[in-house]
């Protein structure tokens, strides 16, 4: 038997690979006819060849498993990305995961909701993808909602628990970060987000003390009339 090329669908290949994986990598068998139980019979020459063709077909029904992951995978990237929610449901009912990520850590849901794509991410939820995974970047798709000011994306994903996923000490930096930059809307889609407004930097400081600081009324009056946001934090210098 002469194995030069594969070609079938995904799922056909995935089915092959997953009833080779029974296969004998040894010269040997367990048999119990003849010998007793549990005796090691030596193959011959002819069930050598047969392994041997069946193993050079486990390996490349693997590899071609593994092509066809990688180019659906960037298919659904670029279907995510693209708003193609049609195309993004098409490869999901393939068999592809809704979890599905790069190298960088980039999922199909990360996509959809830093471009803004509700129907996207509402396909990629209602498959069960995970609202609150992340990339390599420690970025999750509520964050990316908020940052690209798609306020649509980021109530679906709310009602779909999702998280924001930052540490405190990060959550303060960034929060103080488009404080002292002025980016109000921005700033009451995080607090919408339920970051805590009280967090606090290394220096102890929190975002209001950077709004006291600039002298932001506006960025001040968000943080405590929508966050919440305690007036009695005192910060590193006092």
């Amino acid at each position: 038997m002469v194995l030069s090329s594969l070609s079938m669908p995904l799922g056909g290949a995935r089915r092959v690979a997953a009833a080779l994986e029974g296969i004998p990598s040894a010269a040997v068998v367990e048999d119990g006819e003849g010998g007793g139980p549990g005796q090691e019979w030596d193959l011959t020459l002819q069930q050598q060849r047969i392994v041997g063709d069946l193993l050079r077909l486990r390996q490349l029904v693997h590899k071609a498993v593994s092509k066809m992951d990688q180019s659906q995978l960037e298919a659904l990237l670029y279907a995510a990305g693209s708003g193609e929610a049609e195309a993004v449901q098409a490869l999901l009912r393939q068999g592809m995961s809704p979890d599905s990520a790069n190298a960088e850590g980039t999922t199909p849901l990360i996509l959809a909701a830093s471009k803004g794509h509700n129907d996207v991410v509402l396909a990629l939820l209602f498959n069960g993808a995970d609202p609150s995974k992340r990339d390599a970047g420690g970025r999750s798709p509520l964050l990316l909602a908020c940052q690209g000011n798609h306020p649509g994306v980021v109530d679906i994903l709310l009602r779909h628990g999702a998280k924001l996923g930052m540490e405190p000490v990060m959550l303060a930096a960034y929060l103080c970060k488009i404080v002292f930059e002025g980016k109000i809307d921005e700033l009451r889609r995080v607090l919408r987000a339920r970051a805590d407004p009280n967090a606090v930097d290394y220096d102890k400081q929190s975002p209001l003390h950077i709004a006291a600081a600039e002298g932001n009324l506006p960025a001040a009056r968000v943080l405590v009339e929508q966050g919440r946001a305690s007036l009695l934090l005192a910060d590193s210098s006092c």
